[in-house]
């Protein structure tokens, strides 16, 4: 790696790490919990009862465990029967079939394939399986990673596993798969050592009730799993006692130490960053819900679209500021990113509840682009063409990666001088994957997060003649910081960056401060949607 190179991905980290406020503090701004609008559950499910048809299954299923429960030297013996009897359908015999593989009892462990037998029993209601599927969620372990359906495995067995009930009073406190709820955290903690569960660590000094619920979660219900008990009769009566003697020996002998670890790992996840910093979402992701840097939940929800008023704002703003650029000879162009919880809204919590799905920068793209003439840059499209190519942005951190800053890159190139750089991942090396992003350190989330991958552009070979002959003043937030690296290989002159952090969060002073030291002949206004209100800013306008 070239000197440039490695100077380059150094300041990559360090944007990443320190731009979302390293110190912050603790706000309450979302409305207070009343009696009457609690996030609540269902009650627990009935257990149907569902009479055995499938004698076939039946009589393999009773071979089998006739034989495993005489000693523990034939369990194993007893395997390829109860397989059998899991590929007919009985649903005792997927969670056995699922357990002995995932223990390697008979067989040769397996995971992926013990994983697809729990998920059949899950499917047919077999509650044996709940909690180590639910387990295997929670890790996504072989599965996909999916805090809310473990939660919902937890809640159908917290009456009767205790540790179900403890690690779901953790879930709440820290908004895994539910929404944080503090006093159900507790409730659930209380019950598990009330059943007589002892944990290694003691949880229950950790929980915070802030009183404050979550936008978008006020009608979130939790609803466990249904649970479908299999009837057994005639000549096979007796499997029920036989097949509940059985569950009780392997889940004796059953050891997920990668679980209980991570639980361990997860209570030193830092809960005030839990309630008002870093959401988790599915497969690892990791959001940003914080309401002191911007509201990217109310962003995401759709609940705060721009008033005609605050429109009318922004675009008197900007064209003012075009008005400015071009008194100037330089050209105005506005570039508009979309948030992570926008572009990756299917690893959003589902319990989140949006009002519109069109955003406000949707509707003030709309806006720019019907009544003004100012030159509009969205990439939220072009993000969205290529997403399913390339993962575009860190899951553990709040910016684009730079495959996601490539195709933003692509865009203003675009937009701005018609020059086509045609995004090819397969061009960028890679130079870490497992990196922990600036959500996953404020939380304190354990080393399982960290799996972002680092990219970096090998250098860039492009002769002078081939290079854009311009000097650009790129004014913007952290994310353009990623643009001004990597946009530098394109142009014979330097860019004029000026980060907006630098002049109180304000694009005009921002803006001025360039014009006082260059002669730009184009000027972009980088902003991403959790910035959208800064276009409002008229302070320290120039006239043109």
């Amino acid at each position: 790696m070239t000197k440039k190179k490695s100077l380059i991905v150094l300041v990559i980290l360090v944007i990443l790490i320190s731009d979302v406020g390293i110190s912050y503090k603790v706000i309450q701004k979302s409305r207070n919990i009343d009696k009457n609008d609690e996030v609540i559950e269902t009650p627990k499910q009935k257990s149907d009862e569902i009479e055995s048809l499938n004698i076939k299954a039946d009589a393999l299923l009773s071979d089998a465990l006739s034989s495993a429960l005489e000693s523990d030297d034939s369990i194993g013996k007893s395997f390829e029967k109860i397989r059998q009897a899991a590929d007919e359908g009985n649903s005792d015999a997927q969670y056995f079939a699922g357990e002995m593989l995932f223990q390697g009892i008979g067989t040769t462990p397996d995971r992926e394939l013990a994983a697809k037998y729990f998920e059949k029993a899950c499917e047919a209601g077999n509650k044996k399986a709940f909690f180590v599927f639910g387990k295997m969620k929670f890790l996504g372990d072989c599965v996909s990673q999916d805090y809310e359906e473990s939660a919902a495995y937890f809640y159908a067995i917290a009456d009767e596993e205790p540790y179900a009930s403890y690690v779901l009073g953790i879930m709440y406190n820290l908004g895994l798969g539910v929404p944080i709820n503090g006093e159900l955290a507790s409730n659930y903690l209380n019950k598990a050592a009330d059943m007589g569960y002892e944990p290694e660590i003691n949880y229950s000094d950790k929980v915070i009730n802030t009183g404050i619920i979550m936008p978008g979660t006020e009608n979130f219900k939790l609803a466990g799993k249904n649970i479908a008990k299999i009837k057994y009769a005639g000549d096979y009566i007796e499997l029920e006692d036989m097949a509940e003697q059985f569950y009780q020996k392997l889940k004796a002998t059953e050891n997920y130490s990668e679980f209980d670890e991570e639980i361990n790992a997860t209570c030193d996840i830092d809960v005030a960053a839990a309630n008002f910093i870093t959401l988790f979402g599915k497969d690892n992701w990791l959001f940003f819900q914080s309401e002191n840097d911007g509201n990217t939940i109310h962003d995401y929800i759709g609940d705060n679209h721009f008033t005609d008023e605050e429109l009318e704002n922004i675009s008197v703003n900007l064209t003012r500021q075009k008005e400015l650029a071009e008194s100037k000879g330089a050209k105005f162009v506005l570039l508009l990113l979309p948030n992570k919880e926008s572009l990756y809204s299917e690893m959003m919590p589902a319990y989140i509840h949006r009002t519109d799905t069109v955003t406000r920068e949707d509707a003030l793209v709309d806006y720019l682009r019907g009544k003004t003439d100012i030159d509009v840059i969205y990439t939220k499209d072009s993000l969205i063409k290529y997403k399913d190519k390339c993962q575009l942005y860190y899951k553990t951190d709040t910016h684009a990666n730079m495959a996601g800053s490539l195709v933003i890159l692509s865009d203003m190139l675009k937009g701005c001088y018609s020059y086509n750089l045609e995004p090819d991942f397969g061009k960028l090396e890679i130079h870490s994957n497992d990196f922990l992003g600036d959500l996953g350190n404020m939380a304190k989330c354990s080393t399982r997060y960290a799996t972002d991958t680092v990219y970096y552009y090998p250098d860039q070979c492009l002769d002078d003649d081939e290079k854009i002959d311009s000097l650009m003043l790129l004014v913007g937030d952290s994310f353009s910081e990623f643009l001004n690296l990597e946009a530098g290989y394109y142009f014979n002159k330097d860019i004029d960056h000026r980060m907006i952090t630098e002049y109180n969060f304000d694009y005009n002073a921002a803006t001025e401060a360039g014009y006082n030291s260059s002669a730009p002949d184009i000027v972009v206004w980088e902003c991403v949607e959790r910035y959208l209100d800064r276009l409002c800013t008229m302070d320290n306008m120039q006239e043109p």
